[in-house]
């Protein structure tokens, strides 16, 4: 399942600069490489090729699962071996639509049982050239494509942002991320096609999102974040994870090491802290009911402090 994201409510801007405060959850990023090609794009598909279909996110390549000619088989990814069951063709269906039969089995990707929720699964069936085996094909930037389901207007992914040998290709909302991105190669050629103008159907097209910063702290990094369907996102759109400590209940601070501006930068460069929780307790002694005053002054210290040290806190 989808991690979900709940953003936290009744946080209120004080002079004393909010802006670091955001509602946050752990989301899954991975990365993998593959051998550097041509740029690809939409308008120039070749319906008579076959093309390996491989992923921006993880490197590899779409196929269906352990070549099986059965109906049903499932949609997955697996190392590049330009083996018939990874390579497919784009059958034109006019309208700026396309099946993607797979070679092995001259069967078709299918938006399995017609189901246009997130997460909905994609298998092979036999071409009816039925709406939920059509692909529309949206141009992403540095060459990579995305392919729209006719039927839901979901884009194809690899689930849950999978780096692994047969991650699960299902569908969601599209967000032009790169897990939802495609590389389009000639089989057998290392070759993709050559840019010629806009996708068909027409309309613009929306850039991949750059990768946040590497340098920096971590907010002047990823800046003020947002929810993208169930993940978190950069303000540049770019997918961001993460990770940090909680405090305990502040009224069972007695030393203080939540408040400590010096003890939270040296968990942001040394241990990679991006987030510090501060935990507030309300009923026990000497928390905010019985001495709201101080509780306050607790929060509002590892709020200043996370800003001074560009990370970001959850009240």
């Amino acid at each position: 399942m989808r991690n979900s994201v709940t953003p936290l409510q009744g946080v209120r801007k004080r002079p004393w600069r909010m802006a670091a405060i955001v509602a946050v959850a752990l989301s899954l990023t991975a990365g993998a490489a593959l051998t550097a090609i041509n740029t690809a794009s939409a308008a120039v598909i070749n319906t008579g090729a076959w093309y390996n279909i491989v992923n921006r996110n993880s490197g590899k390549a779409l196929e269906i699962t352990g070549g099986s000619t059965a109906d049903q088989a499932t949609v997955t990814q697996n190392t590049r071996s330009n083996a018939n069951h990874q390579q497919f063709q784009f059958v034109d269906s006019g309208g700026g639509n396309y099946r993607l039969r797979a070679r092995h089995s001259n069967k078709v990707i299918d938006l399995w049982e017609w189901n246009a929720a997130d997460g909905a699964e994609f298998r092979q069936w036999p071409d009816l050239n039925a709406n939920n085996q059509q692909f529309r094909v949206l141009d992403s930037a540095g060459g990579y494509v995305r392919l729209i389901n006719r039927h839901s207007n979901k884009a194809l992914e690899v689930w849950e942002w999978s780096t692994a040998n047969g991650g699960r290709v299902s569908q969601f909302t599209d967000t032009n991320g790169n897990n939802q991105q495609w590389q389009l190669i000639i089989a057998g050629t290392g070759t993709t096609p050559t840019t010629a103008g806009p996708p068909p159907g027409g309309g613009p097209t929306t850039a991949a999102p750059p990768p946040p910063p590497t340098s920096g702290t971590p907010v002047a990094r990823f800046g003020q974040l947002r929810v993208c369907g169930t993940r978190m996102c950069a303000s540049n759109g770019s997918q961001v994870q993460l990770r940090g400590v909680s405090s305990m209940w502040l009224n069972w601070e007695s030393r203080g090491y939540a408040e400590n501006l010096t003890a939270l930068r040296w968990m942001r460069d040394n241990w990679g802290l991006t987030v510090i929780r501060a935990a507030m307790g309300v009923e026990p002694a000497g928390a905010y009911l019985s001495d709201p005053a101080r509780a306050r002054g607790q929060v509002e210290r590892i709020i200043n402090n996370a800003v001074a040290a560009g990370v970001y806190v959850i009240v």
